[in-house]
């Protein structure tokens, strides 16, 4: 016999366990994965509220300030850009109210981690989506504008280019915490039957 299984044999015998987890250790790194889920989640709240609130106020400033009132395009991203906040307050007070539904126990944090990687995910593509529609109205309102020239159109082409590809990577970041965090819950499930 090789050692592996006299070992095994050994254990048997003495009804111990051949694999123990430390529970408390995992535990912690569960609520290390929880709380880093809720500050991704935050953060994405406070610089969506505070990018909207000020692209709004800067469009709303240009209209009343700078003469570009004819510009048909601005009048349709001033009240998106200052009512997106609003929803935004409203689905993080209903993200913060439901997490107190979640046990204090190693599988309730694990779900709460995982509502939250889940809640962050939809926020960016949500994001994404919003931010193309944002875009098109942004280039349509360049392309109509008289004073506008090709290089600027070009440059801030460009721009959006560049940060829809990086939203990209992002999203992607996002979705790869929460496969780890379904990852562990599932070898949590197994190691539960076993």
């Amino acid at each position: 016999m090789e050692f592996d299984e006299l070992q095994k044999v050994w254990d048997k015998q003495n009804n111990e366990p051949l694999y123990v987890i430390n529970e408390e250790a995992l535990h912690r790194r569960i609520k290390a994965k929880k709380r880093a889920a809720a500050k991704k989640a935050n953060w994405m709240e406070i610089i969506l509220i505070g990018a909207n609130l000020l692209a709004g106020s800067m469009l709303l400033w240009a209209v009343l300030f700078k003469g570009k009132e004819h510009e048909t395009f601005i009048y349709v991203m001033i009240p998106i850009m200052l009512l997106v906040p609003f929803y935004l307050l409203y689905k993080r007070t209903q993200r913060k109210k439901s997490e107190n539904k979640f046990e204090h126990t190693l599988l309730g944090d694990i779900e709460h981690a995982l509502s939250n990687a889940s809640y962050t995910v939809t926020l960016s593509r949500t994001s994404q989506l919003y931010f193309l529609s944002i875009a098109a109205l942004t280039m349509l309102s360049l392309i109509f504008d008289k004073d506008a020239s090709i290089a600027s159109i070009i440059g801030i082409s460009i721009l959006f280019l560049l940060t829809l590809y990086a939203s990209r990577w992002e999203h992607n970041f996002y979705v790869r915490k929460k496969k780890e965090l379904q990852n562990l819950k599932e070898k949590m499930g197994e190691e539960t039957e076993a």
